[in-house]
């Protein structure tokens, strides 16, 4: 078994760490505080995206310091979002299992049905997941709420932070969400986000 090398520092070394060596601009006693509370490692994986070059072809080039002007508040946006988004997603599936469970089997039109053109929905990103997620609460839960909910949280997010989730451009195209979009927005009243912005003639 390998020796673990890294030093154990303190909450306190740890911001030091962040905020002088590596650049993240933060208050250092709210950036202690979210250490002690949610801890370095689990923080870690909301502020990897903001490295310089964490993980390059040649370990020479590996850069850990965050790139120019990434302050912690991203980070802390990211890891709120994503807590309240694991829910929404969850609550779905619930909906969705219990469904199966006692009916298997859902009712369609066709036997091949084109649900998703004219867009492509790919399922190896988290927007071909919430729209298969859709496709079936639509069908099984048709007077949910949760699109707006969830839509509430997407408004949160900026153009780039929506696409590497996969809502690339003329996603609202999509016959799966543009019922639907008009009336989310409007309830989340975000009408000058990015998700609202993807409405606007392409």
């Amino acid at each position: 078994m390998g020796e673990y090398k890294k030093p154990w520092l303190t909450f306190e070394e740890q911001a030091e760490l962040l905020i002088n060596e590596r650049g993240l601009i933060a208050d250092r006693n709210e950036l202690i505080s979210h250490l002690a509370d949610v801890g370095y490692y689990r923080l870690s994986g909301y502020w990897y995206i903001f490295k310089r070059n964490p993980k390059p072809n040649n370990e020479d080039a590996r850069d850990e310091r965050f790139v120019e002007g990434t302050t912690f508040d991203k980070v802390w946006k990211l890891y709120t979002f994503d807590r309240q988004f694991r829910l929404v997603v969850l609550d779905a599936i619930e909906r969705v299992e219990v469904y199966f469970r006692t009916r298997p089997i859902i009712p369609t039109k066709t036997k091949y049905p084109e649900w998703h053109e004219p867009y492509e929905v790919r399922s190896d990103n988290m927007f071909g997941i919430l729209t298969i997620l859709s496709y079936l609460l639509e069908r099984i839960a048709p007077e949910t709420s949760w699109r707006t909910r969830l839509f509430s949280l997407l408004t949160r997010l900026d153009t780039d932070e929506l696409r590497r989730m996969g809502f690339t451009e003329g996603w609202s195209e999509c016959p799966l969400w543009k019922p639907y979009l008009p009336v989310a927005i409007a309830t989340s009243n975000a009408s000058s986000s990015a998700i609202s912005s993807s409405l606007k003639p392409i």
